[in-house]
């Protein structure tokens, strides 16, 4: 980890590895009085799960741009977003043709949102909602006939959504509850299927269900196990195959401890939302005492924008 700033602007890196799942990571970011740059990205070369962002603000008229790749061996997702204080747009495209575009437009001290997702093989998801003060419903149609509805009830750092979704007679609810880097999810159906997925990031979510036949399922590192009359098998390739059951079982372990994990979790992340708002403070005063200049301007320009570098893997 390293940093540097001066009176017009400043420079930080960090790296880290994670020895229990083989991920590891590095970011780094570059400013001045008006402009930040950053760049993120994370990588396990365990399961080929790669995750990267780069992140550009302009202070002088309120604009991000966002830029996300994610790579698992299920495909590829890309997420272009921009948005400012009043309107946003979020473009996403996977790897296996699908893609859609989602925009937010500040309205009556609220938000509208509406968006469109097409699949690979033609079929679309319609969105609509409306959101204010945290709270808000957003309603979805396919073109299969499907419905849905999300519910969401928070605020800033903490929230809950809970949805309902209709197909062919068939429905799923949801009920999602998020604070900070934690996050738990029960799923059912009509059907008598359930689920609970919880965790604080993608490499550490874990989840175990049931289907309505008595199948037991388990996700882990981004793989998903199936228990069935035959044993412990894996899902890749589009086809089950038999796996280490021991394995699956430090899965299954991992999703009992998530409620707890959750918990802790959460009690850190008030402790971090303190200490980021005492040293945006002092970051604050510092800015405020010195004189507006460009002198280092041309160290910010120098870094890279055209794309994400360093570790990412195909």
């Amino acid at each position: 980890m390293g940093r540097a700033y001066g009176p017009y602007g400043g420079y930080g890196y960090a790296s880290g590895f994670n020895p229990s799942t083989g991920t590891y990571g590095r970011a780094e970011s570059v400013w001045d009085y008006d402009e930040w740059y950053g760049v993120g990205e994370a990588y396990n070369p365990g399961n080929g799960n790669y995750f990267g962002t780069e992140r550009y603000y302009d202070a002088d008229d309120g604009d991000w741009k966002v830029n996300s790749t994610l790579q698992t061996q299920r495909g590829d997702v890309d997420i272009s977003r921009r948005f400012d204080g009043d309107s946003g747009t979020a473009e996403i495209r996977t790897g296996a043709g699908g893609e859609g575009t989602f925009t937010r437009r500040a309205s009556d001290g609220g938000w509208d949102t509406s968006g469109q997702f097409t699949t690979a093989d033609g079929r679309t998801i319609t969105s609509a909602g409306r959101f204010e003060d945290g709270r808000g419903t957003a309603n979805f149609l396919g073109s299969d006939g499907g419905t849905g509805s999300i519910d969401r009830i928070g605020g800033v750092g903490a929230a809950t959504r809970q949805g309902t979704f209709t197909r062919d007679g068939q429905t799923l609810t949801t009920n999602t509850t998020r604070d900070g880097l934690s996050s738990r999810t029960r799923l059912e159906t009509s059907a008598g299927g359930q689920a609970v997925i919880g965790g604080t990031g993608l490499e550490s979510r874990t989840g175990i269900g049931q289907s309505s036949s008595g199948d037991i399922y388990a996700t882990r590192d981004g793989n998903v196990y199936r228990r069935s009359d035959s044993g412990w098998e894996q899902r890749s390739g589009g086809q089950w195959s038999g796996v280490d059951s021991s394995r699956v079982d430090r899965a299954n372990a991992g999703a009992a401890r998530s409620q707890s994990g959750n918990n802790r979790a959460s009690n850190r992340t008030s402790t971090q939302r303190q200490s980021v708002t005492n040293r945006n403070q002092s970051l604050n005063r510092q800015y405020q005492a010195r004189q507006r200049g460009m002198g280092n301007y041309s160290q910010f320009r120098s870094v890279p924008r055209g794309g994400l570098g360093g570790i990412r893997r195909r």
